[in-house]
């Protein structure tokens, strides 16, 4: 029963909510099934690995529950339904419990349709204003207060009213904030997407909406900042090279970033990287301040965690930012700073690999090597990073027992772990390919100084310049002018 679906969900739970669901299967309004209650209090127990096969399986499930019953099948399929089901209801509550304004909505719906006194629903007006914080998805405050809107309006109607009303003309509001605003966000969604995937989506009613606004440069949802930001976005993607459109992009989402949840920030922010990233792929290396910048702001405010944690692929990218930067200390006080904010599993692993970044960055060849020692080597993205860092090392070190040896041993583990993608396999292949090369050319070089190296190195940079994909190019290129290559 471990590849079940109940058994999966419940591996997802929080103590917390584990401890909730006990609370939803004891209210008789939810279950009167004794039985489910009893299965879940033993489930309970086997969280959260339910790693013991015998005890999940069904046989021992149904003795459990029904002692010297004969078993049956169907049945026991019938309670685990059940239960599943109800735990899925569980969770949807748990998602309505987290929603006060809906739960508002809802209420001021029914004192509307049993037609009670007006005082109650004041109340309830009270309640929305006092939760409207917009901490939820700004889709869902759009839609909340569409729905506000509506429900005054027929109130309003109700009474017979015949004069203007605010909540209709509101109401029309809302829904062209949450139309245009979410037709923005899907559109720049797919205008990325044709960029990266080359892909060909089409953006309905993007013309439209773009001629609008041309049209009324000060029309007011230019004003709300959904549509401002999304408008934004998009000019940055239609408009890579005027970079003026990304610095008022940067002052708009700075204003009123704290009017969106961090799922929409960190949508938000990763089009301002991504915009940052293309433009230093063009050569634009400026822009690698800016994304250092982007990257402290996501940390501080805690915009970039994932469940309270900084996510390690991140806390390598502002540190890789930081050395591209040569900001050598900065990058070491973060690594240090943020290190107890990492993932327990992967904490050391991810702090001891990106001090050997660090040092390597810092030419102390010997100390990056010496720290690589602490790397634990059974994830293959922790392998791959420090094994290139070692052979880099290696390299400068003019180790050359040891840079051949590991070269070899990285060609057979390339080959036989089935983990990689082909891409990175062979990226890989081809950077220990020309690294063997280069390093040969660097032997003679030591061997005799006055060595004329420029035809061999230009028969192997055309052979660089053809081969495709090659890992840490740019560091090979570097290898080519030390050793003497002009191009002709």
């Amino acid at each position: 029963m471990e590849d079940s679906k109940l058994i999966a969900v419940l591996k997802t739970l929080s103590n917390k909510e584990l401890n909730r669901f006990a609370e939803y299967l004891n209210s008789p309004y939810f279950n009167k099934n004794e039985s489910l209650t009893i299965l879940f209090d033993y489930l309970k127990k086997l969280a959260p690995n339910f790693n013991n096969h015998y005890l999940i399986s069904r046989s021992y499930i149904f003795e459990y529950l029904y002692g010297s019953r004969p078993y049956d099948e169907l049945f026991l399929n019938n309670i685990l339904s059940r239960l599943l089901r109800l735990l899925l209801e569980f969770l949807a509550q748990e998602e309505y419990y987290n929603k006060p304004n809906t739960q508002e909505l809802y209420i001021l719906k029914q004192l509307r349709q049993r037609k009670l006194p007006e005082k109650y629903i004041s109340a309830s007006l009270k309640k929305i204003a006092q939760n409207n914080k917009q901490s939820a998805e700004f889709l869902f405050y759009c839609w909340d207060n569409f729905l506000l809107h509506r429900e005054l309006d027929l109130q309003f109607l109700s009474k017979g009213g015949r004069v203007y009303n605010e909540h209709l003309q509101l109401k029309n509001h809302q829904l062209d904030i949450l139309f245009i605003g979410e037709k923005l966000k899907i559109a720049c969604d797919m205008l990325s997407r044709n960029i990266v995937a080359k892909v060909n989506y089409n953006p309905t009613f993007l013309v439209e909406i773009q001629q609008l606004f041309a049209q009324q440069t000060a029309h007011p949802l230019l004003q709300e900042p959904l549509i401002a930001i999304y408008y934004g976005i998009l000019t940055t993607i239609q408009n890579p090279n005027d970079e003026n459109n990304y610095l008022i992009l940067c002052d708009i989402l700075y204003q009123y970033y704290q009017q969106f949840s961090k799922e929409e920030l960190m949508d938000m922010y990763g089009y301002l990287l991504n915009y940052c990233i293309r433009q230093i792929n063009e050569g634009k290396t400026k822009f690698y301040e800016d994304v250092w910048k982007h990257y402290l702001f996501l940390v501080a405010q805690r915009i970039i965690y994932i469940n309270n944690l900084l996510p390690a692929w991140e806390y390598k990218n502002i540190i890789t930012t930081a050395l591209r930067l040569k900001k050598y200390a900065e990058a070491e006080a973060f690594a240090n700073q943020y290190k107890a904010d990492l993932p327990e599993d992967i904490r050391d692993n991810a702090h001891n690999y990106n001090l050997a970044a660090i040092y390597y960055g810092q030419k102390q060849y010997k100390k990056a090597l010496l720290m690589l020692h602490n790397v634990d080597f059974s994830d293959a993205t922790y392998y791959l990073g420090a094994k290139i860092i070692q052979i880099k090392s290696y390299y400068e070190l003019n180790e050359t027992e040891a840079l051949y040896s590991l070269i070899d041993s990285f060609f057979v583990y390339l080959r036989r772990n089935k983990l990689i993608s082909d891409y990175i396999r062979q990226a890989n292949h081809n950077f220990l390919r020309f690294v063997k090369k280069l390093y040969s050319h660097k032997e003679q070089k030591l061997l005799n100084s006055k060595t004329n190296l420029q035809k061999p190195l230009a028969t192997l940079m055309i052979e660089l310049e053809n081969t495709r994909p090659v890992a840490n190019k740019d560091w090979l290129l570097t290898l080519f002018t030390l050793l003497g290559y002009q191009p002709e």
